[in-house]
């Protein structure tokens, strides 16, 4: 199956293709423009450095956040108008289950952060159920970073974007 991934859900968004579960190409997005300008050729110049048609894309597969609201709308719209021109699929996909999959198996939990602005964060906090299958524990909260640096424990696992920024006052044993 080939399939168009679209994530829009910060400043800077990004594209990918995949045939199967394998990574064709991918490509973020220029983060001097917005998503609504930036999008739409991203999209053209992936499929043709690929050498794919867009008839030929099968799924579009969307995120669907948490993360910027214009953001969204953009990748959002532009992912359900793509697949009903084209006549492909289209599917949702929650960013913080996204960071929560590509954890280390030897993980059993896990808080997913995003970068929210204005020093917040979007955060999920994750139990493993099965090698590949991850619960919720917590849904997803808008926090102040301060609070949510505050409430972490020695031991407990964390994965993000957003932890570049925070990585300094990340407590020691996180």
């Amino acid at each position: 199956m080939r399939i168009l991934a679209i994530e829009t859900t910060d400043i800077a968004g990004s594209v990918a293709l995949f045939e199967a579960d394998q990574l064709i190409a991918g490509s973020d997005l220029d983060p001097q423009l917005r998503s609504a300008q930036s999008l739409a050729p991203g999209i053209a110049a992936l499929l043709q450095n690929a050498g794919w048609q867009p008839k030929q894309v099968q799924l579009v597969a969307v995120a669907v956040g948490p993360g910027s609201f214009t953001g969204l709308r953009v990748g959002i719209s532009t992912a359900k108008l793509f697949a009903y021109a084209i006549g492909a699929e289209v599917m949702g996909v929650n960013t913080l289950e996204v960071i929560a999959a590509q954890a280390p198996a030897e993980i059993s939990a896990l808080w997913a952060v995003l970068d929210a602005q204005r020093a917040q964060v979007f955060a999920g906090r994750f139990q493993r159920e099965a090698v590949s299958s991850w619960r919720w524990d917590r849904h997803v909260a808008l926090i102040d970073n301060t609070a949510w640096l505050a409430s972490l424990s020695p031991g407990e696992a964390v994965s993000g974007p957003v932890l570049e920024k925070l990585k300094e006052q990340i407590p020691s044993g996180v």
